[in-house]
């Protein structure tokens, strides 16, 4: 998700984040692609940049949710160091947890 938002692929950064426990479609993507957009033309040029090359090590889950500390995303700005990413699965295949 980080990368496709680096990339200004925010589509595809929305179809990889759930809300309330239900995958972003298309109907709400539409919204959800122009959040991100505004959110990232916050952002400074080069920690769009380092998102598009951020990488995260492998992490164990157990059960259908788990936290990935943003010390665990290589190549994230520092910004992103206190954040919390929560996954949850959803028919088999994992999501961001979005609001």
């Amino acid at each position: 998700m980080l990368v496709a938002i680096g990339s200004a692929d925010y589509t595809a950064a929305c179809e990889m984040t759930a809300v309330d426990g239900v995958p972003v479609e298309s109907d709400a993507g539409e919204e959800c692609a122009e959040r991100l957009r505004v959110f990232a033309e916050g952002m400074s040029p080069s920690a769009l940049g380092q998102l598009r090359g951020v990488e995260v090590a492998s992490v164990r889950a157990s059960g259908e949710t788990v936290e990935i500390p943003g010390t665990r995303v290589a190549g994230a700005p520092q910004s992103y160091q206190q954040s919390v990413f929560e996954l949850v699965r959803l028919d088999g295949l994992w999501y961001v947890v979005g609001t």
